[in-house]
């Protein structure tokens, strides 16, 4: 099953953070682009700290969790799994989405 967290990358000029959902599944990790970003004094320890962030993102995992508990995707590589998820998160409309970049990359078992 995939799992699912609330991440950071790197920091913009403006001293914020954009916010990915990175997600991670047969040792294999994509990452999720959203709408969010967090100010430096609101991420600490690789953790974000702002409870609106986290809560939002808590509510977008927990749809997407439940969308994939439909699926049979023990053979799905990580892109196949961020392909078939909804990129519209619950505090939006139902007519907005989020055009989502993903970014990939290998994993290897330790």
């Amino acid at each position: 099953m995939a799992t699912f967290k609330a991440a950071v990358q790197k920091k913009r000029a403006d001293g914020t953070y954009l916010v990915y959902i990175r997600v991670t599944h047969n040792r294999q990790v994509g990452y999720i682009k959203t709408e969010m970003y967090v100010h430096e004094g609101k991420f600490r320890d690789g953790e974000i700290q702002d409870q609106m962030i986290k809560n939002r993102c808590g509510a977008t995992m927990a749809g997407y969790l439940k969308k994939l508990s439909y699926e049979n995707i023990s053979n799905w590589s990580v892109e196949e799994v961020i392909g078939f998820l909804p990129f519209c998160f619950p505090s939006h409309n139902k007519n907005s989405s989020i055009l989502a970049g993903v970014i990939t990359e290998k994993v290897l078992p330790e």
